[in-house]
């Protein structure tokens, strides 16, 4: 099992969302490093502006011997 790292960015255009990405990354430091300087980019900016969400953490699954509601199914057969 893996973690991931994300945030989703919308691209503004006064209060409307002009587009989304969903931005990720290996680690917590380079989401967190890149969500800020994205936030650093948009100062003195009218339009379009960047919305940056906060930092989740994701986990990924690489066998269904991690999948932990797979692991109970397979307990009670």
């Amino acid at each position: 099992m893996k973690k991931i790292f994300s945030f989703t960015q919308a691209i503004m255009n006064g209060t409307v969302t002009m587009q989304t990405f969903v931005c990720t990354f290996a680690s917590k430091e380079l989401a967190e490093k890149t969500r800020q300087a994205v936030i650093d980019s948009n100062k003195g900016i009218d339009f379009p502006k960047s919305y940056c969400y906060n930092v989740e953490e994701t986990i990924v699954y690489e066998s269904e011997d991690e999948v932990p509601i797979l692991q109970t199914i397979n307990k009670n057969k």
